[in-house]
Order: structure tokens, then C-alpha cells, then sequence
């Protein structure tokens, strides 16, 4: 829609149709957490950080994330 404001990046699991809300690496381990709800999706600024991260997330894709007044949407910008 016209009124839609674009928020960032995020990643999404196509397959199973989940956004990534949390993504944290240490020096040991990385923990990642899902949701089904795109308003929960963690927004990266950057469309390299987000595909960063997608590289190692098996299966994801990059999406744009969009707001309109009452709902927000998803664009595939990378498969």
C-alpha cells in the first residue's frame, strides 16, 4: 500500500513461515529464536547485515518490512 513505511530487513523461514526475532553469536554458540508474527520480526537497517545473518540461518531469505496504519507486510528481496 501507498501509506506503507518501510522499517528495515528481516529474516524469514519460508518453508515453515517464521521471522527471526533474536539473532546473538558468542565466542561458543549462536541462539536464534522464531516467531509466526511479523511484528515481532528483529529489523536489521542494512540489507547487508540481514543477509549476513540469513547466510547462516539454513533456508531463509531476506525480506523487507513494511507498516502500514493496521498491518505490517513482507517483501522477498532475496531468495
Amino acid at each position: 500500500p501507498q501509506d506503507a513505511e518501510f522499517l528495515g530487513y528481516g529474516v524469514h523461514l519460508e518453508k515453515s513461515d517464521e521471522f527471526l526475532a533474536d539473532y546473538e553469536t558468542d565466542l561458543d554458540a549462536i541462539s536464534k529464536m522464531w516467531v509466526k508474527s511479523p511484528e515481532l520480526t528483529k529489523v536489521f537497517e542494512l540489507f547487508s547485515d540481514a543477509y549476513d545473518v540469513s547466510q547462516r540461518c539454513s533456508g531463509s531469505v531476506v525480506v523487507g518490512i513494511f507498516e502500514s496504519a493496521n498491518q505490517v507486510w513482507v517483501a522477498v528481496f532475496q531468495q
